[in-house]
């Protein structure tokens, strides 16, 4: 049987070694025997000579480690507003729309760089799952053209011809039942009116906004016409004009704006006007359709809320 070398006692290689010396003499295993080493005769200590204490080692002298870099996310660092505006005015924005569900060109440019069609589908669908439906269901798109919704404009669909439901919110609604869309910060706010009154509502997880930036921060969208663009430059006067026309953005002179934008997408979702005659703030959609519907013809419009006061990589 094979022996730990953590378990052999010491005395086994001396055995070992004798019983192969007698072997070899010709003497019977029997009378070898293990000898004990004789212990060795005690010496006298050498008297100890007076030595000089060893100098004592200094101690390192403690450098400053430079504090490590820190992790800037991707994509642009708004400045927190209210930012003063003098002389003249531009506006730069990036990308088309609410900034909510797929980006086209964005989905394009992830399928560039090697993502496959569920990596994709999971990015701008959070929240959601793969299903499959019977081909022979009907599927009907395009309820409305030419029209986004606002939180003081939403869009509002009423239910006929028959009870109805909403996909995984779990209620039947009667017919006439109004159904609400309104833009929020980041989602969208679903509710529902019965005939009587009654209201339900919740927010939209599957729809909500997304980075749409590589790791090192590149624009998936970058190839998109609508990637990056800007307005006219404006004299604060003529941009006040602009705001005048609408009694909700009228400040007098503008003296200062501010941007909230809470939301992943950068968009912004409420505009803080600073001027002669006051302070006024209004939602970014609102902001975007006064100016648009005021700017002087053949102008650039604003073609998303993703707006600053300098440009946007």
């Amino acid at each position: 049987m094979p022996v730990s070398p953590s378990r052999t006692p010491r005395a086994v290689p001396a055995l070992v070694a004798a019983l192969a010396t007698a072997l070899l003499l010709g003497s019977s295993p029997l009378a070898v025997r293990a000898e004990e080493t004789p212990a060795p005769s005690a010496t006298a200590a050498p008297t100890p000579t007076p030595s000089d204490p060893p100098a004592p080692t200094p101690a390192p002298t403690p450098t400053d480690s430079p504090p490590p870099a820190p992790v800037v996310p991707p994509g642009p660092v708004f400045m927190p507003g209210p930012i003063p505006v003098a002389g003249t005015i531009t506006l730069y924005g990036r990308g088309y729309g609410h900034g909510v569900g797929m980006s086209q060109w964005g989905a394009r440019g992830r399928a560039l760089a090697g993502q496959d069609a569920a990596t994709i589908l999971a990015h701008y669908y959070q929240a959601t799952t793969f299903a499959t439906i019977d081909p022979s269901a009907p599927i009907r798109v395009l309820l409305v053209s030419n029209f986004s919704p606002t939180p003081d404009r939403p869009a509002r669909i009423v239910g006929l011809n028959g009870p109805w439901t909403i996909d995984g919110l779990g209620a039947l609604f009667p017919p006439a039942a109004a159904l609400t869309l309104s833009p929020r910060p980041g989602s969208w706010q679903a509710s529902v009116a019965a005939a009587d009154g009654a209201v339900i509502s919740r927010p939209s997880p599957e729809l909500r906004g997304s980075s749409d930036r590589a790791p090192d921060g590149t624009p998936y969208d970058a190839a998109s016409p609508s990637a990056s663009w800007r307005t006219a430059t404006y004299s604060i006067e003529s941009f006040s004009a602009i705001m005048a026309a609408n009694p909700r953005t009228a400040v007098g002179l503008v003296t200062a704006i501010a941007f909230t934008r809470p939301g992943i997408s950068g968009r912004v979702v409420r505009v803080t006007l600073y001027g002669m005659a006051g302070v006024k703030t209004v939602s970014g959609p609102l902001f975007q359709a006064v100016f648009n519907a005021h700017r002087p013809p053949r102008h650039p419009a604003l073609r998303s809320t993703l707006i600053d006061l300098m440009p946007i990589p």
